[in-house]
Formats: C-alpha cells, structure tokens, sequence
C-alpha cells in the first residue's frame, strides 16, 4: 500500500512514537559457571575465565548460539554453524565447522561428542583438538553419549568409541544393528537383539563382544563402578575396581537385577546371587520356599526398578522408578527408533507411569519385542519387554 503524500509526516511520527514506547529488544549476555569454568556470551563474543590459568579468553564466533553445556573440565558453545570448545587447563577455543543440521550433542567430565548425519567428531580436554569420524552413506546414527573419559555412538552398523586417551576413534562392524548404548565412567556397552559388546577405555582403547546372547536387563549404577547384564540363564557383572567381567551360570531363568554401590544382585525363584565388586566373587543364596514364584526378592520399593506386567497382554503397563531422582525413560524398538518417552520430573519419588502401548502420536504399538532405557543423574536401567497381542 502506498502512502498518501500528506499522511506521511503523520505516519513518521506515529513510528518514533512506537519505538519509543516500544525499543527494540537487545541480545543481553548471558553467563554461567561451573567447576574450573565461568562462562558468559555477548552479540559478538564467547568469553570465558579459567581458575587453572586465572585469565579470561575471547573468541569471535559465528551464527546464532543455541545452547551451551558445561562440565567440571570442559565448556561446549553450539551454533547453527559450529560447535565450540572451551579448554580450561591451556584456556584457549577450539571451533569446529559442521556441515547439515547438528543431530544431537553430550558432555560430560572432559570429553563432549556431536553428529551429523554424515560423521560424528568428539574433543577431549587433554586433546584440546576435535577428531573427526566420517560416517557412510548408509549409516544412520541410532545413540551417542560421553561417558567422561570417553564418547559412544552406535548406528545400524557399527559401534563407535571416541578414547580421551589416544585422542582417536575406535571402532566394530556390528553383524545386527544396534539397539541401544549405555556411557559412564569406566562403563561402555552398545547391545544389539542379540549381543552385547563393551568398550574397554584403557588406551589404546578396544570392544570386546562379551559372548552374552539374549540379553534380558542391564543395570549401571554410580561412575562406572558397577554394571550388570543377564540373559535367560548366564549374567554377567563388571567391576570398576578390577576393570573385569565375571559371569555365572544358572539352570534357572534369571528373572531381575540390580546394580548399585559396589555390589550386583541376580535372582531365579529358588536362588539370589549376591556380586562383590572388590572381590569379583559371586556368593549364592538359596530362597525360602514361600518366595518360589515371586517374581522378585524383598526388597525396598524405593530402590528397586519394575515393570508389569511383562510380557504384557492388556492394554496398560507400568513401570516402577526407583530412589528420589528425576528420571527420563524411552521406549525404543528393535530398530533401536525411539517410539516413546516419558520425564518423571513432576512425579512423586517411588511414583510410578502408566503406558497404554501407544507411541508418541498416540497410535497402539503392534505386538513384538520393545526395550526401556531409564536414566537417572547416576543410574541406568535397560529391560527387554514384550507386547502380547491385545486380548
């Protein structure tokens, strides 16, 4: 629309009027500290402050910043353009351009990880230089996660593990895709529907397949110091201390676990086997008859991790959240594709969720065979569940 010639002062004025009730909104710096790192952001540049070296280090930067992370040893400033590193110890930036959309990101203690759909590029503190891991055209990044002193990606056909020690990547074909991972200090595991493989972080860094077919249910608890992962009738628990796996046998179905402190615990009807992580010993404790066929030993309900029923063929099944910590769970598919997930931040400590079988958008599951992956700040659960066809 064209303004009239004799309206035009009239309308200029209006305008000033507006900006002056109405100024236009300023970017306005935003801050943040944690552990050895202050950090705080302008228009124009990134700014941090170290207490290793007790001075500040500027940085020019590029696109619109869409978040930042910190650790205790490390600081992370992502854009729509790079992802930027900040190193405490030398306090110095090390930028790094991406191509495409950033798929996802994660730091912890001193090693962050980030993707795209055509590689996944990782940087650790004593490293203070991103590595880069090219990916192939038929590769799809199904998970990735820092575990502190290392990073983990898993796709659909290979398992990834960036090491802090080496500074390189290492890697295993898969002969299934993977289905889920798992990263915490000492701790990597990627699974498949019908393996396992864990990654031993001692440089120069190596997977090692664990021999575990038809995993049922893993649990980690703390950094690291303790993991435990069962199938039908052999379990497997690993010792941070020790920096090993030991396994045991049983001609019982194995029906739960749980992982916390230095210790494991597997239980059948008729048995308990109790795991020392110091010791690398398993000790076995045979059951009251009254507890044959209850799914679970007594045990508080505060600590313990529960799904019902499983195999499930009604049209609701719940799940238990143990302890008072937040926790985020997923329900993905065999394809290791997220279908559904669930924050437990607004419920009650012991509360538990009710799931009606339904994905995200509301549509029924089919029948078959899903997992649930709960997290918590420091705890991990992983069940195999199966849906029944509706009765």
């Amino acid at each position: 629309m064209r303004i009239p010639t004799h309206l035009r002062p009239f309308y200029a004025a209006l305008i000033l009027i507006l900006l002056f009730l109405f100024p236009p909104s300023h970017a306005t710096a935003d801050g943040d500290a944690r552990g050895k790192i202050a950090v705080i952001e302008d228009a124009a540049m990134l700014h941090a402050f170290s207490t290793e070296t007790g001075h500040w280090s500027s940085l020019n930067y590029s696109g619109s910043v869409m978040t930042h992370l910190l650790s205790d040893y490390l600081g992370l400033f992502i854009t729509d353009e790079n992802v930027y590193a900040y190193n405490p110890i030398s306090n110095n930036w090390v930028p790094h351009h991406y191509l495409g959309n950033l798929l996802g990101w994660d730091l912890k203690s001193a090693t962050a990880v980030c993707w795209t759909a055509n590689n996944c590029f990782a940087v650790a503190t004593i490293w203070a230089q991103w590595n880069v891991e090219p990916m192939s055209y038929r590769e799809r990044v199904i998970g990735a996660g820092s575990a502190g002193n290392f990073a983990l990606v898993w796709t659909n056909v290979r398992a990834l593990a960036y090491s802090s020690g080496t500074g390189a990547w290492v890697t295993i074909q898969l002969p299934e895709r993977a289905v889920g991972g798992l990263a915490s200090d000492g701790l990597g595991l990627v699974w498949t529907d019908a393996s396992v493989y864990a990654f031993d972080a001692t440089p120069p860094g190596a997977w090692i397949p664990l021999g575990l077919e038809g995993v049922q249910g893993i649990s980690a608890a703390g950094s690291g110091e303790i993991g435990l992962i069962w199938g039908d009738n052999e379990a497997l628990a690993y010792s941070g201390v020790l920096n090993d796996w030991f396994n045991i046998n049983s001609d019982q179905s194995f029906l739960g676990g749980v992982a916390g402190g230095e210790v494991g615990l597997i239980w059948t009807e008729t048995k308990a086997f109790g795991f020392n992580a110091w010791t690398g010993q398993w000790v076995s404790l045979s059951l009251q008859p009254e507890t044959s066929g209850v799914e679970e030993p007594s045990q508080s309900s505060s600590d313990q991790f529960r799904i019902s029923p499983n195999p499930c063929a009604g049209p609701t099944m719940s799940f238990q959240l143990p302890g008072d910590s937040s926790w985020r769970l997923d329900i993905v598919d065999v394809t290791g594709r997220r279908v559904r997930r669930f924050d437990s931040s607004e419920l009650s400590p012991g509360a538990s969720l009710e799931w009606n079988r339904t994905d995200e958008e509301g549509r029924s599951l089919q029948a078959g065979v899903y997992w649930v992956q709960a997290r918590s700040e420091n705890r991990e659960e992983v069940r195999r569940i199966v849906l029944l066809p509706p009765q």
